[in-house]
């Protein structure tokens, strides 16, 4: 699958596609969708990319000006393959890649107090329905550790509910990729953070 950066400082350049066989890479369109309903300027931004696979959204928020991007990714060969498109675009200092259990690695990112974060991308492989659902109930609880999370799955299948915690604010289906948008309930008490 041949990947690009679609905005942003980079806009137009190529990305190397991924290692293994059971990578599915966020398409440039559905990466186009997701920031245009966000914004097209992330500047100042933070973002956590969980299941990052790629990096190619975690890429194109840093492009668009994110200040803070964590990737999220359990294989060592992935991660080391984000690393190195991030090298290769001169990103590197605004990444920050955790290899391990997304589940665990977002637990730790509670513990450590880290600051609440703009967006979370959530894009696990999409078989495994009980990993998003777990996922995006770990977002949300008490203190959320984002304002918002942008859910990717199979159009086929039935969207996640709203994690406890959040609001579904919006839906969009692209060919067979769905896309839905959850806001914190507890806005206000983030903003005052």
């Amino acid at each position: 699958m041949s990947l690009r950066i679609i905005g942003g400082s980079a806009r137009g350049r190529r990305l190397v596609s991924p290692p293994g066989k059971n990578v599915r890479p966020t398409g440039d369109r559905v990466r186009e969708a997701v920031f245009n309903i966000l914004g097209q300027n992330f500047e100042g931004w933070s973002l956590i990319d969980v299941c990052s696979g790629s990096g190619a959204v975690s890429l194109e928020a840093i492009s668009r000006g994110a200040e803070r991007v964590v990737a999220l990714e359990s294989s060592e060969e992935r991660c080391r393959h984000i690393q190195d498109e991030a090298e290769r675009l001169d990103f590197g200092d605004r990444l920050d890649i955790r290899r391990g259990d997304a589940r665990n690695t977002l637990s730790n990112l509670r513990r450590e107090g880290s600051a609440s974060f703009d967006v979370a991308f959530v894009d696990p492989p999409w078989a495994e329905e009980a990993l998003r659902r777990e996922i995006l109930d770990l977002l949300f609880p008490a203190v959320p550790l984002c304002a918002m999370a942008v859910c990717e799955f199979p159009g086929a299948k039935a969207e996640p509910d709203a994690p406890v915690g959040a609001t579904k604010i919006r839906r969009v289906d692209y060919s067979g990729t769905s896309l839905v948008f959850f806001e914190a309930a507890l806005k206000d008490t983030m903003e005052g953070e």
